[in-house]
């Protein structure tokens, strides 16, 4: 027992170590200025907005024995949106930090009016589909059409990055009682520290609409709450 409190006692301090070089941060480009990138705003004002990305820096040593990393966005409110990348997908397209020797770094864009300048949708890195992050989500004074929260002429956005190993499949039962093998993982591990900015809404974005989709459950069953 002790020797196996020993070998936690270490993994646990080599993931310390190697988190002190972890980062992320935001970064934003304006439509007055569309080539110049402003790291780490401390206000973005949504009817300037041109590009906002989500800067991802990890020390490969740091995600050693993990499987699956997430990108974590919070709107005040409750409100957030999860993605999920592997961590062999990240070492293999993140590039070399230019600023910290021996990190890697992605920037999944949050959002892009570059690409969709009608909607301000961009792609954000998933493992399981691409999934669209609309601007009205986050730049609307209200998250979702079928939220509860309050609309915010201005809230903090905040981001980290979160790490999980595989541990194996359970059987568990779905809405129509079958049962259905489901992935399980162990407990998160904390790969950064939160950035965040401070957002200021505009009410000519509309809300982030109702998904059409019904794969996320957990979704579903926040609805009226």
């Amino acid at each position: 027992m002790k020797s196996l409190f020993l070998s936690l006692s270490i993994i646990l301090s080599c993931y310390a170590i190697a988190q002190q070089n972890n980062s992320v941060s935001f970064s934003t480009r304006l439509k007055s200025d569309q080539e110049k990138i402003i790291e780490n705003p401390v206000k973005i004002k949504a009817d300037e907005v041109y590009m906002i990305s989500f800067g991802v820096s990890l020390d490969p040593k740091s995600i050693e024995g993990l499987d699956n990393l997430e990108i974590i966005m919070i709107r005040d409110g409750g409100e957030k949106l999860v993605f999920t990348m592997t961590t062999s997908y990240f070492l293999t397209n993140a590039g070399d930090d230019p600023l910290k020797k021996g990190n890697k770094i992605i920037y999944p864009k949050v959002v892009n009016y570059r690409d969709f300048p009608e909607t301000g949708e961009s792609n954000f890195f998933s493992v399981d589909f691409n999934k669209k992050m609309g601007a009205d989500f986050f730049l609307s004074k209200k998250g979702t059409d079928y939220s509860n929260s309050v609309s915010k002429d201005e809230y903090i956005l905040t981001g980290y990055v979160n790490g999980y190993k595989f541990v194996g499949y359970v059987r568990e039962k779905d809405l129509n009682g079958e049962y259905q093998n489901v992935a399980k993982y162990g407990p998160a591990v904390t790969l950064s520290k939160l950035a965040s900015v401070k957002i200021v809404t505009s009410d000519k974005i509309a809300p982030m609409p109702k998904t059409d989709s019904v794969g996320d459950v957990q979704d579903l069953m926040k609805i009226g709450e």
